[in-house]
């Protein structure tokens, strides 16, 4: 069990409710499978009607824990190309999700300057970069500047689905591990943020000097199992965290 953060030199990130809270989207999942529909009925070499495309997105997230797996089953029954359709589909999608919702709710996408003070106190000590499900170049990347963030954010440690084959956090540590590689921080001095836990637990199987961090948005867990070592509200409280166990060690406080 880590007791404090005065070890931790790099964090690898989730991002997608690591640097903003879904929850404050109204109706978030419902206007992911629209945009889910309206792009895949773009790229598709023949006709789907919109609400089978929609179905696709509506039943394939809760079932298989992402938005491509239901897509590759599609269009393998289709006799489609399935590896070029999720390229297309995958640069696309997240292109159109940032048009959409940087207009749509644009106060979750807002810089907040008591998050830009936090990343601003551990800037030069702590190195950060991001593992994500999403695509750096249509997501991630448009976004941070948007958010005040990029200065922050190692931009060679910004990795996406793509680049680990597609191979997801739940399964596979891999995009962990290539995020923590480019900051150039072995796993015994790195932290790893999520809100998803199950992703923590395969980063944690595979690296056990790892330290593991949940975020959990108000609702922190009663019983917190071995491979999360720490869990706090948000990134403002961890980056807050981490900054005290450099300064002021005594007074930090761990969950």
């Amino acid at each position: 069990m880590t007791k404090t953060l005065r070890h931790i030199e790099g964090t690898c990130h989730d991002f997608d409710g690591v640097f903003y809270n879904t929850n404050h989207i109204p109706d978030y999942d419902s206007h992911l499978a629209d945009i889910f529909a309206e792009t895949l009925c773009s790229i598709v070499p023949k006709d789907i009607h919109h609400e089978d495309a929609r179905r696709l997105a509506i039943e394939g997230y809760p079932r298989y824990g992402d938005s491509l797996t239901a897509l590759m089953i599609w269009t393998k029954e289709q006799g489609f190309d399935g590896e070029e359709i999720r390229r297309n589909f995958f640069r696309d999608y997240h292109k159109n999700i940032f048009k959409y919702f940087v207009n749509f709710a644009p106060t979750v996408f807002a810089r907040t300057p008591s998050l830009i003070e936090a990343f601003q106190k551990i800037k030069g000590h702590i190195k950060n970069g991001i593992a994500t499900h999403g695509c750096p170049k249509g997501w991630t990347l448009p976004l941070l500047p948007q958010m005040g963030l990029s200065e922050f954010i190692e931009k060679d440690a910004i990795l996406g689905l793509e680049d680990s084959q597609f191979r997801k956090k739940s399964t596979h540590p891999d995009l962990v591990e290539m995020c923590l590689a480019a900051l150039n921080i072995d796993s015994e001095n790195a932290a790893y943020t999520e809100d998803t836990p199950i992703n923590l637990k395969t980063a944690k199987e595979a690296m056990p000097k790892l330290t593991t961090i949940f975020f959990h948005h108000g609702r922190p867990l009663a019983s917190k199992p071995a491979y999360i070592d720490h869990q706090f509200k948000d990134m403002h409280d961890y980056l807050t965290a981490l900054h005290t166990a450099r300064t002021e060690p005594r007074k930090l406080i761990l969950l």
